[in-house]
């Protein structure tokens, strides 16, 4: 009884330890982690900007190339050797961010060539693309960033996809002789648990700001230091292959504190980092040329600008504002504001045959499913993409002079309130309070070995001493046992130490009160027999005498206490008192002695222990 309230006592005192153990574990295997800030480029590339692009590095050995965030895309895309050859302009390697061959990449698994399917209402040509799977890393050699295998990537050739991209949704890649669906980067951090949710936080870069502030991607969160909050959230289209769609209610222009409304009316309009231009309706445009003087090229489609009308607009400052709302006629709008500057752009060959121009990026739509606002928009918006909410948002986004950025995360959908704060590195392991449960645990399971192994020790050394007892007790003489027709009575009926008549039967025996006038040895007494003195010898009666045998002890093997009383045998399956066991008739010879030929009750089997005993298994402490 002692080890096992020792246990019990352990138990309570090591729970409160076991708990914080458990929240130590819950709480490491719950950690939310922090979002990615994707590492910029001080590169500025492209035929039609220059844009800010971010490094990113491709198959096994890593090549360092540069790409466009794309919004509207989830595959990765390189450019191949083909995309420059001979012909080609001087700087066609570095303006579309290095070239990549994928027979260099030994982790490199073709898929074959498909068609890309990418804005395709905004070519007049079909573009193909060599598909396979390849590791894909954030950064740059020296840059540390997130590298994940059997991504999903492209290599093109074609100008109409002058720069690679990098696709920025996390919805999976199907190819028409797949049914598989292959996870896109974006869906693999995310599944991975490497950052808190489906999401992201983007602004293209304006390279006109001061010091040329390049683009801002946080994967997974946003950065609060580069934009202007307001209350307004845009839902998911219902079309599952466009998400970023809102109404543009109205744009104008303001110069000299007068404005000019250049859109006549409003419309449905996606956002799509993947396009340069701002794509509108064939009467706006032709506001937009009444206003700055603009002049269509047939040759290029686009609004090129000479140095007399560049010096102009320069001159003129004018702003421009986009008004963005849920609904094309009522409700609230966000207004993003865009000085002249962000459209002063420069086109370069192959665009233009020999020379690069300045240019203003709009763009003639044919129809409604070619409206866009793209990466010129992108410069003054902030873009803030909640996949696991299905919702964006869109901010004027600010510049700040030496602020530090302010990245926030945005939880998925399951965390709670109550969750860990983002960890501040993904590369950390589990938190001091772990630890902590841990160490403890582990404590207390070499508490309780070390206990159950006393306790067993203990019960094996008792057994030890019993065997003793009853090997070492003297046993009284024949001579002594016929002669005088003593009875050594036991000092206790439950001691095991009771004298034994002979190895074959074991019974401790005990005459009736009523028909004999026997004496037994006090039970204070020494074990053993003693010699009663003549004069206190009763002579035996020569009527037969009748006595009761109890049932002995079993082997002490199967000394088992019952679980429901402190004494008695075990015999069966079931606990029996001695007050209570059947008797069995014995007859006393007439000279008084007891026959040793008597057959004794059968022995009845040893019963299984209902709990631990010798023998039995090794108790399990959940």
């Amino acid at each position: 009884m002692r080890p096992l309230l020792s246990l019990v006592i352990l138990f309570h005192v090591v729970q409160p330890y076991a708990r914080a153990a458990r929240r130590g574990l819950v709480a490491a295997r719950d950690v939310i982690p922090a979002p990615i800030v994707v590492p910029t480029s001080s590169s500025w590339i492209g035929d039609d900007g220059p844009w800010s692009a971010m490094p990113i590095r491709v198959g096994s050995s890593g090549k360092s190339i540069r790409v466009f965030p794309s919004t509207s895309n989830q595959e990765t895309w390189f450019v191949l050797p083909g995309g420059c050859v001979s012909g080609s302009p001087p700087t066609c390697t570095t303006d579309r961010g290095e070239i990549h061959n994928y027979n260099d990449s030994t982790s490199w698994a073709n898929k074959g060539r498909f068609f890309i399917i990418l804005n395709r209402e905004l070519v007049t040509v079909n573009t193909t693309g060599d598909y396979g799977f390849d590791t894909v890393a954030l950064g740059s050699g020296g840059q540390s960033g997130p590298s994940l295998t059997g991504q999903v990537v492209a290599g093109v050739s074609s100008y109409n996809n002058y720069v690679g991209l990098f696709g920025l949704t996390p919805k999976p890649v199907n190819f028409t002789d797949d049914k598989t669906p292959h996870p896109s980067f974006l869906g693999t951090l995310k599944a991975r648990n490497l950052i808190p949710s489906a999401s992201y936080g983007f602004s293209a870069g304006a390279g006109y700001r001061l010091r040329r502030a390049p683009l801002t991607l946080v994967l997974g969160g946003y950065d609060a230091s580069r934009f202007t909050p307001n209350s307004i959230s845009f839902p998911f289209a219902a079309n599952d292959q466009v998400d970023l769609l809102v109404a543009l209610r109205a744009v104008k222009a303001t110069a000299g504190g007068s404005d000019t409304q250049l859109l006549q009316r409003s419309i449905i309009i996606e956002i799509d980092s993947s396009t340069p231009q701002i794509w509108l309706p064939t009467d706006a445009c032709e506001k937009f040329e009444v206003y700055f003087g603009l002049i269509y090229d047939t040759t290029t489609n686009l609004y090129l600008v000479n140095d007399t009308l560049h010096d102009s607009l320069v001159k003129k400052n004018a702003t421009i504002t986009f008004s963005l709302a849920n609904d094309l006629s009522s409700g609230p709008t966000v207004d993003i504001v865009f000085p002249y500057n962000a459209f002063d752009l420069t086109v370069q060959p192959p665009i233009t045959k020999n020379t690069s121009s300045q240019y203003f990026p709009l763009r003639r739509a044919l129809n409604d499913t070619q409206y866009r606002l793209g990466r010129t928009f992108l410069q003054e918006a902030y873009l803030i993409v909640d996949y696991e909410r299905r919702n964006f948002s869109v901010s004027q986004t600010l510049f700040p002079e030496n602020a530090s950025p302010r990245v926030v995360p945005i939880l998925n959908t399951t965390a709670s309130s109550s969750s860990s704060a983002p960890a501040k590195s993904s590369k950390k392991g589990i938190s001091g309070g772990a630890i902590g449960g841990i160490v403890v645990g582990v404590l207390l399971g070499f508490a309780i070995v070390g206990l159950l192994v006393w306790f067993l020790l203990r019960r094996r050394r008792r057994r030890h001493n019993k065997s003793s007892n009853r090997d070492t007790t003297p046993s009284p003489s024949e001579d002594d046992a016929t002669a005088v027709g003593s009875v050594i009575a036991p000092s206790s009926p439950h001691t095991g130490s009771a004298w034994q008549e002979t190895t074959e039967n074991r019974s401790k025996i005990e005459l009736d009160a009523k028909d004999t006038n026997l004496h037994e040895v006090p039970a204070n007494e020494a074990r053993g027999s003693r010699m009663i003195p003549p004069n206190q010898i009763a002579l035996p009666d020569p009527r037969p005498k009748t006595i009761h045998e109890l049932m002995g002890d079993n082997p002490s093997t199967s000394e088992i206490p019952s679980p429901d009383s402190e004494r008695g045998d075990w015999i069966g399956s079931r606990a029996v008192s001695p007050l209570t066991m059947p008797l069995s008739p014995m007859t006393i010879a007439d000279d008084g002695t007891l026959p040793l030929t008597s057959s004794p009750l059968p022995t009845p089997p040893l019963p299984t222990p209902p709990f631990e005993g010798p023998g039995s298994p090794t108790p399990k402490f959940k």
